[in-house]
């Protein structure tokens, strides 16, 4: 799993390097946000779902705003804990700028799916969950 995340960090990251230079001012950073929103989206996704299972009928979230803060700072601890702690992002760079896999425009096709996808999964589950149990999607 962990490698899988590398792999994403390594293409969003080399999005913004063209020929060791930085297209962007400050790549790292840029990366951690998306990353940070993503694991905050799959989180409020998991949520989503344990409030679904106890209560599938239950139209609100029960998420608050201190509930909502600790899972953003959460998906930011993680992001930094997986790669940031000790610069583990330059190691995951070095490591996978010669794997012609993860240079591939299919590799790039499926990290920036997987991407937007984890962003969106929430909004997709209310989608379908209002769509089955209240009958309309809003």
């Amino acid at each position: 799993m962990f490698k899988l995340y590398n792999i994403v960090f390594y293409i969003i990251c080399s999005s913004y390097r063209k020929h060791e230079n930085y297209e962007k001012d400050a790549p790292p950073l840029n990366v951690f946000f998306i990353l940070a929103i993503s694991f905050y989206c799959q989180m409020l996704l998991g949520v989503g779902l344990w409030n679904f299972i106890e209560d599938p009928y239950h139209i609100s979230s029960g998420l608050t705003t201190s509930k909502t803060l600790f899972m953003v700072l959460s998906g930011m601890i993680i992001t930094y804990l997986l790669f940031y702690l000790s610069k583990k992002y330059i190691v995951i760079y070095e490591t996978y700028k010669d794997n012609s896999f993860a240079n591939s425009r299919l590799a790039k096709f499926v990290g920036w799916s997987f991407i937007i996808l984890s962003i969106l999964s929430p909004f997709i589950f209310i989608l379908i969950r209002n769509k089955i149990y209240f009958g309309n999607w809003v």
